[in-house]
């Protein structure tokens, strides 16, 4: 395709524009969701933002990450499956509608402070709002926020190339077409933006040596210079680029301030500044991010997520009871590996003609937040072996992650 456009003398950022875009779609269709870099941190972040632009609840009690019951079975703190199954589950459910926009299940992701430097999710953030908005599914949801930061990074790629001067911008157009950022822009990665603000700056530094800036220039070298900094503690010896820059091409015509000096120290003064308030943040939240590191600690969250498990049950009893009943009682209620949500699932789903499409969805939505309790309730019985089978504060207790048990209960 650059082939073809190049022999009809199309610009070189067009180029980069047409080519970026068949390149990087092909890598946001066949990477398997979360599978990205650091793909469902990224989208934890996205899915707070987005929660704020529409005006859901971003966080329960226990600070964990509020999300759409079409969205909870796939949330996860870890990187995602890959394999046939990831593809044809994805394929299966990318055409997904009509999900609910209210965000009413606790994932297994906390929630901590915002970035230092929104900017950077921009186009994840749109895509992914507009995909809640038209009530598409996690997996539409996560295309098209793929898609968006595509097309951010494409922008300041293209205007990268158009800025550098004539005999860099080939050079520009190949590191900007390299798989390795396609394949982050084609993800929710952070750092595609980086490089395109990076792409940007270097081929702005670059164009101002050789002539004067025109005023609108010298704002942007400055606020590039911002951008880049926060995003990465490695990216700021790139904002020194600006000071290859004569003081000459940076003044304003007629006037006698040092505009060049100024614009430099300040360039490097929000870039210097913004990354040391980005490490203040993270410090801070060290202590929400981590998981229990005492047996105490664990034991203590262990007895809270069980409450909470208890808690739902205990409301809707009725509905419940209907669960228990439709279950096949001669055969075991649970598989090995299987946890007591993934069995209330299975078997709510297979008894839905017993219920109204209210106590259906109902029913659904509470059940996956009983599995993802089951699911962070095994994860601590593996790291803390004797937290298996630990009594709730009320003397109760609850089922085991990972228990079997061989009938569903009695309605007598």
């Amino acid at each position: 395709a650059g082939f073809i456009l190049l022999t009809h003398r199309a610009k070189l950022w067009q180029v980069v524009l047409v080519c970026g875009a068949v390149l990087g779609v092909a890598f946001a269709f066949l990477t398997p969701p979360l599978v990205g870099p650091d793909e469902y941190t990224h989208l934890a972040k996205c899915y707070r933002q987005s929660s704020t632009l529409l005006g859901q609840p971003v966080a329960d009690d226990d600070d964990m990450l509020l999300v759409r019951s079409c969205d909870a079975p796939y949330f996860k703190n870890h990187t995602g499956d890959i394999g046939i199954y990831a593809y044809k589950e994805m394929l299966e459910h990318l055409g997904d509608a009509g999900c609910s926009g209210e965000t009413t299940v606790s994932s297994d992701t906390y929630v901590t402070a915002d970035p230092i430097n929104n900017t950077l999710y921009l186009g994840q953030i749109a895509g992914i709002t507009l995909a809640r908005m038209m009530g598409l599914g996690f997996h539409g949801m996560l295309l098209l926020g793929r898609l968006c930061n595509l097309a951010l990074y494409l922008a300041l790629a293209a205007a990268a190339v158009n800025i550098a001067p004539q005999r860099l911008r080939g050079i520009f157009a190949g590191v900007a077409l390299l798989a390795q950022p396609l394949q982050l822009a084609g993800s929710l990665s952070a750092d595609a933006a980086v490089l395109g603000y990076l792409f940007c700056f270097t081929a702005l530094c670059l164009t101002l040596r050789t002539r004067p800036a025109r005023w609108p220039e010298t704002v942007a070298a400055v606020v590039l210079a911002a951008l880049i900094g926060p995003a990465k503690a490695i990216y700021l010896p790139a904002v020194l680029l600006i000071f290859m820059i004569p003081d000459a091409n940076l003044a304003l015509p007629g006037k006698r301030w040092p505009v060049g000096p100024i614009a430099k120290v300040l360039a490097l003064v929000l870039a210097a500044g913004t990354v040391a308030c980005g490490a203040k943040q993270a410090e801070g939240n060290e202590d929400t991010d981590k998981e229990p590191q005492t047996a105490e600690e664990a034991a203590a969250l262990y007895e809270q997520l069980m409450a909470q498990e208890n808690a739902i049950q205990a409301e809707n009893t009725e509905l419940w009871e209907k669960v228990f009943l439709s279950a096949d009682k001669g055969t075991a209620m649970m598989e090995d590996g299987k946890n007591y949500g993934e069995f209330l699932l299975s078997t709510i789903e297979a008894a839905k003609e017993q219920f109204t499409d209210e106590e259906y969805n109902l029913l659904k939505e509470k059940a996956t937040e009983i599995k993802n309790i089951e699911d962070r309730l095994a994860a601590l019985e593996e790291k803390f072996p004797s937290l298996s089978g630990t009594p709730a504060e009320d003397g109760s207790m609850s089922v085991p992650a990972g228990s079997d048990m061989s009938t569903p209960p009695d309605d007598g």
